[in-house]
């Protein structure tokens, strides 16, 4: 039988075994609480890179057949077999891949429960050195807060975006704190 998986959107240190990833899939829904649907799984192998989307996908329906996974009207969840069998092979996982995983349902979850949503815009241009990311906060269609930060180049606005974007409720709240005087720059220091 033939192991090796489709490769595209693979970052390296990514899997490319269909038996590894079906371990990482495996591995995943035995972190949530809830269930987790192949939308769900789609978007954190996809934004990590970890495997390939319909690779990952593949594996959750493999997982479901064999009674690793169970299927519920709102996604899917670890069966009893499913976790025993992850607590005796997750290490054969890598721990940057766990940690990979692990961090981005984190992740998911602030943005699923967040109150703020988060967008970053770029004004200016690379080549002028004018490049500015403007921060925006917003909960619901009102805007909170609205920073612009220079940016030296476009990775650095992208690195820029994904952490503004993911942390919005963190960056929003300490900005806040710290300028109502809850808390102090020097407490953080």
């Amino acid at each position: 039988m033939n192991d090796a998986a489709f490769d595209s959107g693979v970052r390296p240190g990514g899997l490319f075994k269909k038996s590894d990833i079906k371990l990482l899939v495996a591995y995943i829904l035995s972190l949530c609480s809830e269930p987790f649907t192949s939308d769900q799984l789609g978007a954190l192998v996809i934004e990590t890179g970890l495997a390939n989307y319909f690779e990952a996908v593949s594996a959750l329906c493999d997982l479901a057949k064999n009674g690793s996974a169970v299927e519920t009207p709102d996604g899917y969840v670890i069966s009893e077999r499913g976790r025993v069998l992850i607590e005796s092979i997750s290490n054969e996982l890598p721990f940057s891949v766990r940690e990979q995983a692990s961090e981005q349902l984190k992740v998911m979850q602030l943005r699923k429960t967040s109150e703020y949503s988060g967008s970053v815009t770029l004004e200016g241009s690379e080549e002028d050195h004018t490049l500015t990311a403007v921060c925006t906060v917003k909960k619901g269609d009102q805007a909170l807060l609205k920073v612009k930060l220079p940016v030296e180049n476009m990775y650095e606005a992208e690195r820029l975006s994904k952490r503004f974007t993911d942390y919005t409720d963190v960056f929003y709240k300490s900005i806040h704190a710290l300028m109502t005087g809850e808390i102090t720059l020097c407490q953080n220091l």
